[in-house]
């Protein structure tokens, strides 16, 4: 029976990543059939860049293979461009140079059991690469990738998609009839026009059938809706949505932030990170109103870390401070007075001042007040 190594830190191994010491402890656990292997390098991390041993890519017994961090990899050679972990069910690697992308490309391919893969590259390439992900029991993929990259994926048994890059850089070789989760955080450069967003129309035909869709586009059904595409036909099997702002808020249309034939589809809805803004309030008292099977309704408003106080003004601090106190008190107070057209069985915003939930147990709202003063808890009916 092998055995799991939880995680690798080269701070806390006190052995270098890529020395002679770290070198020889990996191959003396290549031989005991390991089946776990997180290495994880953590910033501030020393220069140069250390260079794993290629033997990690050499231990057949290996399951779960976790790579985190500013670190070079160099592969193994290759017999006919393919590099065969057997056993290898989830891949994880988290900004991970590599010496050669083609062993890389082959190694995700030729492992015959990888259910889970997770990519966040660097690359360092002159013009756009092309890569294919093909795998044939392939049940999660999640991809972080700069704009240099398209993907063609051929994953038939996949159930749940993340993806992160340019729209239209993603193409199916065929209809995922599993999946059942799907999370987009896709962007343009320049102005995002009908004609760039138009891009995006391949995949969302191959995502169609998903029953949870993250999004952090905010315009995302209003382009939908202008290239004139059905979205009730498309995602006619939708009950979960989560939004995330961006970082800079975009100018709602609130009639058109969610389609009406959605509305009676969706179940349960996330807001994240919900910007200071009027437009969002007249979109939260507009779904409120309409959505007439919603029962779960989650808020978070949004990270306020950054533009208070870099002025090193104490007063202007506590002006934002008052400001962002008012706005979440909004926020809850339309959820507590807004008529509603469905009988929401959970609700809860968390603020960074407020946070407000409601169950099907409650007669009311549970409401948390945190200040520097005061905490204190209230049920208010």
């Amino acid at each position: 029976m092998g055995f799991w190594v939880e995680e690798l830190r080269e701070e806390e191994l006190g052995l270098e990543f890529g020395g002679a010491k770290f070198k020889s402890w990996i191959r003396l656990i290549s031989k005991r059939n390991v089946s776990a292997i997180k290495a994880i390098r953590e910033p501030p991390s020393r220069t140069p860049l250390p260079t794993l041993p290629s033997t990690i890519f050499e231990i057949r017994s290996l399951v779960h293979l976790q790579l985190v961090g500013l670190l070079q990899c160099k592969l193994p050679s290759v017999v006919k461009g393919i590099v065969t972990l057997p056993n290898l069910k989830k891949l994880e690697l988290g900004d991970v140079i590599w010496d050669d992308l083609q062993k890389l490309w082959a190694l995700i391919s030729s492992c015959p059991l990888l259910e889970v893969l997770s990519l966040g590259l660097q690359f360092y390439n002159d013009g756009v690469v092309n890569v294919n992900i093909t795998s044939p029991v392939l049940k999660s993929l999640i991809i972080d990738h700069p704009s240099e990259v398209k993907f063609a994926i051929d994953t038939p048994m996949l159930e749940h998609l993340a993806l992160t890059g340019r729209v239209g850089h993603y193409s199916f070789a065929r209809y995922p009839t599993k999946l059942i989760k799907a999370e987009l955080n896709v962007y343009v450069n320049g102005p995002f026009t009908d004609n760039e967003f138009s891009k995006i129309l391949p995949l969302i035909r191959r995502i169609s059938g998903v029953k949870s869709l993250s999004l952090s586009i905010m315009n995302f059904f209003k382009a939908l809706n202008s290239l004139k595409v059905d979205v009730g036909s498309i995602f006619c099997n939708l009950t979960h949505l989560r939004w995330t702002w961006p970082s800079v808020n975009n100018n709602l249309d609130v009639q058109h932030t969610l389609p009406v034939c959605l509305f009676s589809k969706i179940k349960r809805l996330e807001l994240l990170k919900m910007k200071a803004n009027a437009n969002n309030l007249k979109m939260l008292e507009y779904i409120l109103s309409k959505a007439i099977v919603l029962e779960r309704l989650h808020i978070s408003s949004g990270d306020y870390a950054y533009g208070i106080g870099h002025s090193g003004d104490v007063s202007y601090f506590v002006g934002k401070n008052k400001d962002i106190l008012w706005w979440e008190y909004q926020i809850y107070n339309t959820l507590l007075a807004a008529p509603k057209s469905s009988l929401l069985s959970d609700i809860e915003f968390v603020g960074t001042y407020i946070h407000a939930s409601r169950d099907r147990s409650q007669n009311g709202f549970i409401v948390t007040i945190n200040s520097q003063t005061t905490s204190p808890t209230s049920t208010i009916q």
